[in-house]
């Protein structure tokens, strides 16, 4: 569509069902209430389990019975010991104030940070000191990620000043060290987005998650990364006075007040439905916690959710749109923890909700932050018609512009659909044993994520308001879906086959010729003769996972379809089945085409039989593994790390600190492939598939990790595969 809403040129014939309805929720949602909603949100500190996010959760409460919901206001206990799946619960904190000083030596004096400034400098979670607050030492150890850079120190009572990863920093310094607190100075860095220095009078957001039910051990405070340049600049100057007056260098000194208290408590969660002509519900779920402001993390999809919930009860409420099949349920909870929570007390409703969306930020200023509207994908191991629905309804919301020449309009914002990633809460929803499919909407990157200055100013009320109409148009058209819609998704994703093997499959078989030709040129035509072999085999293999992931997804609109039409529904995937099969025939000849045309090039004659090569050491050892979850929803290792011994504990926590981003992804994703029958090797080749990454000793060492913590059981499996 051009700016003034019409149909652009071009566009899809087929997607005027989703046009239409998004145009009449765009008449009726308001960015401007969406950010009233975000300011008022900001106001609270809203840490897990604490009264600033009660207050929050209070507000969310009210604003939904404003608009004529019905909302429940769930407690969860916070007191250490209840468990939610595998998703371990903290206790309740409270803190009053906070201060940091340096103390000595006396001429330098000076207060560091105040929590009632900046809620944010006090990292949350730390734990008090006694009253009138303690004093100690503090050290500089700027490479306190790395347990080298402990060697002779004693660093037991003292506190530790570190750029480093505040998490790793936390896990050696405290944890193995016996540190008494830290200083941190941590700006992560965004690649394309953020460098450390580019929010140089921000303070970044860590935290002191909790071990396993375990209070904190020690405390910690954020400084920006100009008052961290600012106080080590000031330290090397008075050790420089000293040594020029012929004198041993200062002691610094600290002093550290913190009024607060661990106690058993309890966490919200605030939902509320609109009810539909059926028992089953369509859900959407936005994260209330992190620390003030944290406005597009996450008060932004909160707001967005109310803006949702007001406009589409109004409509109902008007006739203007008329009452759905389903419901349309909302969830505002504490990130991960609150959907583990009601999800594990709900398990008999689970399969009433036949799909979900997770809003989170989503209501970036994309030139301010950077940013792109990304619409991710549910993981390969769910077949699922949501995501199709979510990437078509991206392109209708980013709005279109006339080209130079007037024809093929461009996108008027940045945006992508993605593979899945995980990271919020729509990784519990869309896990196999939920199956409660669920796109997730974000903005990303975010020059100003999980810093002081994510405050309302960078939040877009034209994008909450674009975010809002798509929200609404896809738990409508969820809710009210029947066979016509579900066959429009099904034929949709029959369509995008060919389109999704040309930016997925094709390109890695590119690369490999590329590989092949370059070891031709390097004087070894068998070697290229073998690359080519290679390359077409593993291609014909993703192509066939593809093929098999997109008929699980066609079927799945199964669950929309109302019983008497199910037969013309099959009728209907049948047909389609066979499209796809024709595209898949048709990539096999573009792939055999290039690798001809190549062979050609090169003057080689007929390809070798292309022969697997033998498993590794650590791929046998994953063919005699059989995994199995103990818990129902995903892997979820925050805590458990902590019920290992300290030898293993040290090794895991090493492990996770250098490949986490790795096996954060690769772990979760095979996760969702473990069925209790599957070897590890079968989920290694599923997890490369999906992924195009194989990494085998990783993924052995994070099995039995979480083995050895208490997530999972492994059994043994017959003889090992020889080959794959």
């Amino acid at each position: 569509m051009n700016q003034g809403g019409r149909p652009a040129a071009g566009r899809e014939r087929s997607d005027a069902m989703l046009e239409s309805l998004y145009r009449r929720l765009e008449e009726e949602v308001s960015g401007a209430m969406a950010l009233a909603h975000v300011r008022e949100i900001v106001r609270h500190h809203r840490i897990q389990a604490t009264p600033g996010f009660r207050a929050a959760a209070s507000y969310v409460a009210s604003e939904l019975e404003r608009v004529g919901l019905k909302p429940e206001v769930l407690k969860f206990p916070a007191d250490g010991r209840a468990q939610y799946w595998c998703c371990l619960i903290p206790l309740e904190w409270r803190v009053e104030s906070a201060e940091l000083w340096l103390v000595s030596p006396p001429s330098a004096r000076q207060r560091l940070c105040r929590y009632q400034d900046n809620p944010l400098c006090l990292v949350p979670r730390s734990s008090p000191t006694p009253p009138g607050g303690v004093e100690a030492d503090l050290v500089v150890l700027d490479r306190a990620d790395e347990e080298a850079s402990y060697q002779g120190l004693d660093l037991a009572g003292k506190v530790v000043l570190s750029g480093a990863d505040f998490r790793r920093v936390r896990q050696v310094a405290i944890g193995r060290h016996g540190a008494m607190g830290i200083i941190t100075d941590h700006m992560p860095e965004i690649p394309g987005a953020r460098s450390r220095f580019d929010l140089p009078d921000a303070v970044h957001y860590a935290s002191f998650w909790p071990a396993g039910g375990e209070d904190p051990r020690g405390f910690a405070f954020a400084l920006s990364p100009r008052q961290g340049l600012e106080l080590r600049a000031l330290l090397r100057r008075l050790e420089l006075e000293a040594r020029e007056r012929g004198e041993q260098p200062p002691a610094f000194r600290v002093k550290a007040e913190i009024k607060a208290s661990f106690l058993e408590g309890h966490f919200e969660v605030v939902t509320a439905a609109i009810p539909g002509r059926t028992p089953e519900e369509v859900l959407v779920v936005s994260h209330l916690c992190h620390p003030q402001p944290s406005a597009n993390d996450n008060a932004s999809g909160c707001a967005v959710s109310l803006e949702v919930a007001r406009t589409l009860n109004r409509l109902y409420e008007a006739g203007r749109l008329p009452r759905p099949r389903r419901g349309i349920r909302f969830l505002f909870v504490p990130e991960m923890t609150g959907t583990f929570a009601f999800l594990s007390s709900r398990e008999d409703s689970i399969p009433r909700w036949v799909a979900g969306l997770n809003l989170d930020m989503v209501g970036e200023n994309h030139d301010l932050c950077r940013s792109a509207m990304l619409a991710e994908m549910p993981p390969r191991a769910l077949p699922s018609f949501a995501g199709v629905l979510a990437a078509r309804l991206l392109k209708v919301a980013v709005g279109w512009v006339a080209a130079h020449a007037g024809e093929n309009p461009i996108p008027s914002i940045r945006h992508h659909v993605m593979p899945f990633a995980g990271g919020s809460d729509h990784f519990i929803l869309s896990d196999p044993t939920v199956n409660v499919p669920t796109p997730m909407i974000i903005q990303w990157p975010d020059r100003f994520y999980h810093s002081s200055q994510d405050t309302p100013d960078k939040c877009d009320p034209a994008m909450l308001a674009k975010v809002a109409a798509l929200a609404g148009t896809y738990l409508q058209f969820l809710a009210d879906a029947g066979y016509a819609r579900a066959a429009w998704l099904a034929q949709c994703m029959s369509a995008d086959f060919g389109s999704e093997v040309a930016v997925t499959v094709i390109p890695e078989l590119e690369q490999a010729l590329d590989k092949a030709q370059e070891t031709a040129a390097g004087g070894d035509p068998a070697g290229a003769a073998r690359a080519l072999s290679a390359a077409l085999a593993r291609f014909d293999r993703r192509l066939a996972f593809f093929r098999d992931r997109k008929l699980a997804d066609m079927g799945s609109v199964a669950r929309l379809v109302e019983p008497e039409r199910q037969g013309e529904l099959q009728a209907l995937l049948q047909s389609l089945r066979e499209e796809v099969l024709s595209a898949e025939m048709a990539a096999q000849c573009r792939a055999r085409n290039l690798v001809s045309a190549l062979k050609s090039e090169l003057g080689l004659g007929d390809l070798p039989e292309h022969r697997p090569p033998a498993l590794s050491d650590w791929e046998q050892k994953a063919a005699r593994m059989v995994p199995r979850r103990r818990y129902r929803g995903p892997i979820y290792v925050e805590g458990w790390l902590s019920r290992l011994p300290p030898e293993e504990r040290a090794a895991a926590e090493d492990l996770w600190f250098r490949q986490r981003s790795v096996l954060y992804h690769g772990a979760t994703l095979a996760g969702y492939w473990m069925d209790g029958r599957r070897t590890l090797l079968e989920i290694l080749d599923l997890v490369e598939m999906e992924t195009g990454r194989r990494e085998p000793e990783l993924l052995v060492r994070f099995i039995e990790m979480a083995a050895n913590a208490g997530l999972l059981e492994v059994e043994t499996a017959g003889g090992p595969a020889q080959q794959r």
